[in-house]
This record gives C-alpha cells, structure tokens and sequence, in this order.
C-alpha cells in the first residue's frame, strides 16, 4: 500500500513539474543594448558647403581627428565653441558625428534616434527632421555630434 502511495506521488509531481510553464534560455542570446549617449553639438553649419562637408559620418577615436574635425567645422564660422566639451578622453570615450546634406532652407536637423550595441557593432540610425511649411532662405547643413562609451566595435550608420 505504501508503494502505491509513493508512486502515486511521484507521478503527481512528475505531471505537475512537465505542466509548468518554462522560460527558453538561448545558449547564445543576441543581446541588444541600448547606447547612452551624451550629446556635445548639434546645430548647422551655415557656409553654404564650403566646410568641406557632404552628407557623411565619422567614427573618431583620437585628438588630432577630433581637433581636425573641429577646424574644419570652424572653416567658415566658428560653430564649435558652442560645443559642450571641447577636450575629449578618448580613453574613456568614442565621439561620432554625423552631416546631414546641404540644404536651401532653414529648419532642418538631424537626431540619433537610437544607438544600439549588438554583439558584433554597434548601430547608430540617424533621423532627418525637416520644416513644416514656409522655411528661411539660408543655406544649411545639420550636424549631430555625441560621445558614447569606448569602443572598439565597428560602428554601423542607418
């Protein structure tokens, strides 16, 4: 009788631990992270291409391409002192930048709409924002400049 009751048991445990619900764990997730990022300008530049600019991103990694980039932004006005950093730690950080195309209006801006890590780069999608209705007649160029943490991974531009 005792024998019955235990396999009884058994059973009813056995049925209950294959009834329970259970999570999938990939042995190989992949894992997506969102990207803090820390905004150091964004504006226009107001040359009328003369920067040297087209519709372009840069990955930099070093204070001689920083302090390049800087010059030739500042080609035409001085645009970077407005900047919220101007000495980087590029042990501690990685700086990208991305142009938007020349345009014959005001009003128009770029945006990272998200940078995600993934297991082998990272993702940065840029977002164009454009005016709604009668815009000024300036020529213009928008510009986004952030620091992320250090990297090493590629960094891909949507």
């Amino acid at each position: 009788m005792k024998a019955k009751h235990i396999i009884t048991g058994v059973l009813f445990i056995t049925i209950g631990l294959i009834s329970c619900k259970k999570d999938h764990v990939d042995a190989n997730p992949r894992v997506s992270n969102q990207v803090i990022m820390h905004t150091i300008g964004q504006d226009n530049l107001y040359g009328g291409s003369s920067e040297g600019f087209i519709e372009e991103n840069h990955v930099i990694n070093d204070s001689i391409a920083w302090n390049n980039l800087k010059t030739q932004m500042d080609a035409a006005n001085d645009v970077t002192y407005k900047f919220n950093e101007q000495v980087i730690d590029f042990s501690q950080w990685t700086v990208i930048v991305s142009f938007d195309k020349v345009e014959m209006t005001g009003g128009h801006s770029i945006n990272y709409s998200s940078i995600v890590e993934n297991q082998a780069n990272i993702v940065a999608t840029i977002e164009q924002v454009h005016p709604e209705g009668p815009a000024t007649t300036v020529i213009t160029q928008p510009y986004i400049v952030v620091k992320i943490d250090k990297t090493n991974k590629p960094i891909l531009f949507n």
